[in-house]
């Protein structure tokens, strides 16, 4: 039988939180639960902020392995009781995860919504049956995928030269993560160099630790008109991007959060995202979007 050492074992533990991830914790839990229970129960004639639209790592977590879920759970109850009519703001996703990641998150979080997912590539339908949960972008089309197949081919070709990873699972959004002799940055320089070169026309941003690249005109930034127009499409009311909140932590998120009436970045946002958004949140990852959805149904209360 084969014996684990405990260094072994610990490859498989969950990373240790840093002592910010516990820094008003509670006190934040308690004040969203009361703020659940004055906006379900408040109507309202127009919602000041009628959604709070987040990116999922950095924001709804502090880490791909680490998660609120206590803060998440309360979360998932303003989406539960969230109405049109009534003080609390629909929470929904822009995020560059693949479809199956986002159908997880969406159920956890009770999303119904669209969902903007791979930066923007398509929209997630959570409450769709099984075989309609997505549309992909009009410019990603079957009338237009000679363009999406013209940029494949060369960023197929960077990719191998420089031995990047593909991120698994994608459909339309090209995510390639360094390998260990490069940094995310040299990877978006060969990337734009060689589309450059090849006269493509194309969106290379990051995040952390990935480079995405999409066909021109597509970003989580157009993408935020797109979801307003189908909400109203499919029964929900004429919303504009003054209604909607934004959170983001990375700068393939300025884009989106340039276009929304009210950005905010997490404490844990990388350097200069800061700078980019109207307001910086003292609370990392969740806690984060926590306060910005207090603050949103206070604001719906006080609307006339």
């Amino acid at each position: 039988m084969t014996k684990h050492t405990t260094t072994q074992s610990r490859a498989f533990d969950l990373p240790k939180p840093p002592s910010e991830f516990f820094i008003g914790r509670d006190k934040l839990i308690s004040q969203l639960d009361d703020a659940i229970v004055r906006g379900a129960s408040a109507p309202v004639a127009k919602q000041a902020t009628a959604i709070v639209l987040s990116d999922i790592e950095g924001c709804l977590n502090l880490d791909p392995r680490t998660y609120d879920h206590a803060v998440l759970s309360k979360l998932r109850e303003v989406n539960e009781q969230a109405t049109w009519t009534n003080a609390l703001p629909f929470i929904t996703l822009c995020t560059g995860r693949q479809a199956p990641f986002v159908d997880a998150f969406s159920a956890f979080l009770s999303v119904r919504l669209p969902v903007i997912f791979e930066g923007g590539c398509g929209l997630f339908f959570p409450t769709e049956p099984p075989g309609a949960r997505h549309q992909w972008h009009p410019l990603i089309s079957d009338a237009n995928a000679e363009r999406y197949r013209q940029l494949e081919v060369v960023v197929s070709r960077v990719a191998t030269d420089a031995e990047a990873k593909a991120s698994l699972g994608k459909g339309r959004l090209l995510t390639y993560h360094p390998s260990s002799s490069d940094s995310v940055d040299d990877l978006v320089t060969k990337f734009t160099r060689a589309l450059a070169e090849e006269h493509i026309d194309a969106v290379v941003t990051r995040s952390a630790n990935a480079v995405d690249i999409s066909v021109a005109g597509i970003t989580k930034g157009t993408a935020v008109s797109w979801l307003l127009d189908t909400i109203h499409e499919r029964g929900g009311p004429a919303l504009t991007a003054d209604q909607v909140v934004g959170l983001g932590d990375a700068p393939n998120d300025v884009a989106f959060l340039e276009v929304v009436g009210t950005s905010v970045a997490p404490a844990n946002a990388e350097p200069g995202i800061a700078t980019k958004v109207d307001r910086q949140s003292i609370y990392t990852d969740a806690k984060a979007v926590a306060e910005t959805v207090i603050a949103a149904i206070s604001d719906n209360l006080a609307a006339p």
